[in-house]
């Protein structure tokens, strides 16, 4: 019997305090909504906050495994994996910054090959600094999802980055627009003019007002039943 491969997700950003964290958990929620066990991954590492957001415990995580690896004495990847319902599964961002630079990237590559059969999809939410750890996710994935705003360094980042994958012939990537945290007039279509590329989804101010920020603060998933059909769209367009 073939072993089943995840279908593997990075979620990133051009610029910090787009919502990128916020719409993993949206993603989350929809994906084990439709049966599937999917995991968080936080690779996020210098402020990684998955696990604070759903009040998971961070004791073990990515830097233990790490760790564990350069003693040989790692012994499974249950360890550092945190349960948060029947579908859903945590691996924590290490929980003291410091501890980074000892994380070779070739252990974050061992890691991913270490789970993609144990899940049906792997969301791995980065931050938006471009470093060796990003770039080893990205090249994993199937799919990179970058989410942003209409605030003119973000667009002007953006346009700098889908240049820089034009030149690389890459197209496995796909554009969010946050309306919820946008701050000007600019609409997806002046957004499109600036990136040179199209936005592929919107997400809607009333979604993120009225239920995403009561649940960040509760520590909780949003419901999958009550976010916005947006995400179900983006869920079956990633997975199919």
């Amino acid at each position: 019997m073939a072993l089943k491969n995840a279908k593997i997700i990075t979620i990133t950003s051009v610029k910090g305090g787009v919502g990128k964290s916020t719409l993993t958990l949206s993603l989350a929620s929809e994906i084990a909504s439709q049966k599937k066990k999917v995991l968080i991954a936080d690779f996020d590492l210098y402020t990684g906050g998955i696990a604070m957001l759903l009040k998971v415990d961070n004791a073990s995580n990515i830097f233990n495994f790490a760790a564990d690896l350069m003693s040989n004495t790692f012994n499974g990847v249950n360890k550092y994996i945190k349960n948060y319902n029947e579908f859903i599964d945590i691996l924590p961002a290490p929980v003291d910054p410091r501890s980074i630079s000892k994380i070779d990237v070739k252990y974050i590559e061992i890691l991913i090959k270490k789970l993609i059969h144990i899940y049906d999809v792997i969301l791995i939410d980065t931050n938006h600094v471009v470093d060796t750890v990003k770039l080893v996710s990205m090249d994993l994935s199937d799919y990179i999802v970058y989410v942003m705003t209409n605030d003119v360094v973000n667009m002007r980042n953006m346009k700098t980055m889908m240049s820089i994958y034009k030149d690389m012939e890459k197209t496995n990537y796909k554009i969010v627009l946050n309306s919820a945290l946008s701050v000007n007039g600019y609409n997806k279509y002046d957004v499109r003019n600036v990136i040179g590329t199209e936005v592929d989804y919107l997400l809607p101010r009333k979604d993120y007002n009225r239920y995403i920020q009561k649940n960040v603060l509760e520590g909780s998933l949003p419901d999958a039943s009550r976010q916005d059909k947006i995400i179900k769209i983006m869920v079956d367009d990633l997975l199919n």
